[in-house]
C-alpha cells in the first residue's frame, strides 16, 4: 500500500515502512529483475522487459517469442 512507505531523502534514499502489518521480504534476484523490469518499461523496450521476467522465473522462454514481443510492445505503447 503506497501511502505505508516512504522513501528518505536525508539518508541515501533508504524505505520507510509505517505499517508493520503482513510484510515480507523481497530476493535479490527478484529484486533486480524488478529494477530491470521498471527500466524496461520507462524505456519502452520490450526485450529488456521480458529478459528480467525471464531471469525472475515469470516468464518461460519459448522457440518463438515474437507473440509475447508484440504485446509487450503493445503494452508499452499505452
Amino acid at each position: 500500500h503506497p501511502g505505508n512507505i516512504a522513501v528518505d531523502d536525508v539518508n541515501g534514499g533508504r524505505l520507510i515502512f509505517y505499517d508493520f502489518g503482513m510484510m515480507g521480504s523481497i530476493s535479490p534476484n527478484i529484486r533486480e529483475g524488478l529494477l530491470e523490469t521498471f527500466y524496461g518499461v520507462y524505456e519502452k523496450d520490450p526485450d529488456k522487459v521480458l529478459q528480467s521476467m525471464i531471469q525472475m522465473g515469470v516468464l518461460v522462454p519459448t522457440g518463438d517469442m515474437t507473440a509475447v514481443r508484440r504485446t509487450a510492445q503493445f503494452f508499452l505503447n499505452r
